[in-house]
Formats: C-alpha cells, structure tokens, sequence
C-alpha cells in the first residue's frame, strides 16, 4: 500500500513537472501570436487610413493593394457590428465544450490526440519518461531490498 501511495505521488510529480516545462514553451509563442494579432488590427486601423490620406493629399492617382483596403473594410464592419462576431465566437465555443464534456467528445478528443503528429510525440515522451520513473523507482527498491537481503544473508 505504502509503495502504491509513493508510485502515485511521482507519477503525480512528473506529470506537473511535463506540464510546467509544457507551459514554458507554449506561452511565449501564444503571446507572440496575440502580440502580431494585436499589431496587425492596430496598424490596419490607425496606419492604412494615413497612408491612404497621403495619396490622396498628394493628388496621386494611386491606391493601396486591394487586399489590404478589403482587410480594411473587414475590420470597420467588425467593429460596427461587433456583436456578430461575439455571440458566434461563444455560440461556438459552448457548442465545443459541451460536445466534448460527452464520452463520445472525450473519445474523439483523446483520438485526435494520438493521431496527430505533434500530439504523437508528445504522448510517447511522456509514457517513456513515466515508463523510465517506474523502471528507476522499482530498480531502486529492488537495489534496497537486496542490499538488506545480502546484509542479514551474510550477518547469518
């Protein structure tokens, strides 16, 4: 019982140890990502509408790349109707959540996870680095049981 108890609480260990290391690389990179988000909306909002106001002030007959006013135009009629966009983006993510709060969404789910490739590779290191914890754990109970084994054997 007592050996059970200390396998759990490395098992527990080193899953919040994987996890840590996890979070340390995938927070910076979601915070880059916010970060170009955020830059990109600001600089259509606040920089597109300058450089336009140039071209014309110059009397050029020139425009920006169509792409760009379009992207333009998306976001003022974004930021127009805003609650569109809102109440889809929750309307979507209770549909999700519920679905996978299913047994069938968590099967999925956990299917999703090992078929995909990055997801694959994590999975796998993390079973042989658990598969290696219990391997040490046990070779070290084991070391400890037979020294004590040899001790008395020779004592005797």
């Amino acid at each position: 019982m007592v050996e059970a108890v200390k396998q759990s609480i490395e098992y527990i260990e080193s899953s919040d140890a994987i996890r840590k290391r996890v979070r340390k690389i995938v927070l910076p990179n979601v915070a880059m990502f916010v970060g170009i988000l955020v830059m990109l909306v600001v600089c259509t909002l606040v920089a597109i509408p300058q450089i336009q106001n140039v071209f014309d002030s110059i009397g050029s007959k020139d425009k920006l790349p169509e792409v760009t006013l379009a992207f333009a135009n998306f976001l003022n009629l974004t930021i127009k109707y805003w609650y569109i966009p809102t109440i889809s983006i929750i309307a979507i993510v209770s549909v999700v959540v519920a679905y996978f709060s299913t047994p069938k969404g968590k099967y999925q789910w956990d299917m999703f996870k090992y078929k995909m490739p990055i997801f694959r590779k994590t999975y796998i290191f993390i079973r042989l680095y658990k598969t290696y914890t219990f391997i040490t754990f046990e070779y070290n109970k084991w070391c400890k049981n037979t020294r004590s084994f040899r001790s008395i054997k020779k004592c005797c």
